[in-house]
């Protein structure tokens, strides 16, 4: 899963998710473009610790192999301006469904 935003202007783009010859696909079709937050609580104007909404991306399952390689997110599709803004990827351990 990943996180994201994109305007509405960007909606349609289209990531892949490659690791040792496989790949994942994943299609942004819906605009999610919070405004940022967090300047109201500093006492002094900053460029970093301000926040954003995220909103989880569901590519899918990839199998990861045991070893070193490199994982790779680009972009195959950019209809707009830009692809969307990625905060983070989080990988989740599944099970072994063959034993």
């Amino acid at each position: 899963m990943s996180l994201y935003t994109c305007p509405a202007a960007d909606v349609g783009s289209t990531v892949e998710l490659s690791f040792d010859g496989q790949s994942l696909f994943g299609n942004v079709n819906a605009a999610h473009d919070p405004p940022i937050s967090g300047m109201e609580h500093v006492r002094f104007k900053r460029t970093e610790s301000y926040v954003k909404e995220f909103r989880p991306l569901d590519m899918g399952e990839i199998e990861l192999m045991k070893g070193t390689g490199t994982l790779k997110l680009r972009a195959l599709k950019i209809p707009g301006s830009q692809v969307m803004e990625f905060r983070l990827m989080l990988l989740t351990r599944l099970l072994d469904r063959s034993q």
